[in-house]
C-alpha cells in the first residue's frame, strides 16, 4: 500500500512574480490525490496563511502554516552590500509551525523580516531565529536553501557547518530537504544531504518545493517570473 505524501514545501501566488498556485486550486488538488495535509510555505510572507488554513479545513485537509524565509548573508541590519562578483546572496529556510505558538513565531519572524531586515527582499537572521525558533520545525530549503547554497558555492564542510549551526537551534526540528523534480543539480547534491544526515544524525524529509500546480502550467510560470 502506497503512503500518503504530504506536500511541506509549496508556494502560492503571494510569492508574488514567483509562483501562481491559489489556494482554492492547491486544496482541490491535494484532495484528488488523498492527501491528508498540505503545507503553504511562501517566500519571505505569510500573506496567503489565512486563506490556505480556511480553504484547507473546509475541505477536510489539515493545514499547515509555514514560511519560506530569506536569510541575510550577514545579520538582517546590514544592508549596503555591494552587489558584484562576491557579493553572498541570501540564503533561505523552510519554516514549519507545529502548533499555535509556533505560528506566532513565524508571524513574528516575517514581520522582523520587513520591519527590520528589508533589503530587496523579507529578511531574517540568526539572532531571529535563536529568539524565536520554540514550536517551529526546519527544513534545510531547495536548491537556495543554506546547507544546500553553501555546499554549492564552498563545499562540503561549509555545508557541514551551517547545518550544525541550525542544529544547535532547531535541536531534533530539524530536516535535510530532499527535492526530486528532475532538476539535474539535484544530482550531485542528493549523496551529500544522505551521507550528512548519517554522519550528523538529521533525518531527510522529501519535498516538492512547488511553483505551479499542474505540467501544462510551466510556460506560464516562466512568463510570471
Amino acid at each position: 500500500m502506497r503512503k500518503p505524501f504530504v506536500h511541506l514545501h509549496l508556494h502560492s501566488q503571494y510569492s508574488l512574480l514567483e509562483a501562481s498556485c491559489r489556494a482554492q486550486d492547491t486544496v482541490e488538488k491535494a484532495k484528488s490525490f488523498d492527501m491528508p495535509a498540505a503545507a503553504l510555505t511562501d517566500s519571505g510572507n505569510m500573506f496567503g496563511a489565512i486563506e490556505f488554513y480556511l480553504t484547507a479545513q473546509k475541505a477536510g485537509i489539515k493545514p499547515l502554516i509555514g514560511l519560506d524565509a530569506y536569510l541575510a548573508p550577514q545579520d538582517r541590519f546590514t544592508k549596503n552590500e555591494k552587489r558584484d562578483v562576491n557579493y553572498q546572496p541570501n540564503t533561505r529556510l523552510v519554516l514549519l509551525a507545529q502548533n499555535y505558538r509556533g505560528y506566532q513565531n513565524l508571524c513574528q519572524l516575517s514581520s522582523m523580516g520587513y520591519q527590520e531586515g528589508f533589503y530587496y527582499k523579507p529578511r531574517i537572521d540568526w539572532e531571529a531565529l535563536k529568539e524565536f525558533n520554540s514550536d517551529i520545525i526546519a527544513l534545510s530549503g531547495g536548491l537556495s536553501g543554506d546547507v544546500v547554497s553553501h555546499f554549492r558555492r564552498y563545499g562540503a564542510d561549509a555545508a557541514r557547518e551551517r547545518l550544525l549551526k541550525l542544529k544547535e537551534i532547531f535541536g531534533d526540528r530539524l530536516y535535510l530537504e530532499l527535492n526530486r523534480t528532475g532538476v539535474k543539480e539535484w544530482l550531485d547534491i542528493e549523496p551529500f544531504l544522505f551521507e550528512l544526515s548519517k554522519k550528523e544524525s538529521v533525518p531527510v524529509v522529501a519535498t516538492n518545493d512547488i511553483y505551479y500546480l499542474n505540467k501544462e502550467d510551466q510556460l506560464a510560470q516562466e512568463v510570471l517570473v
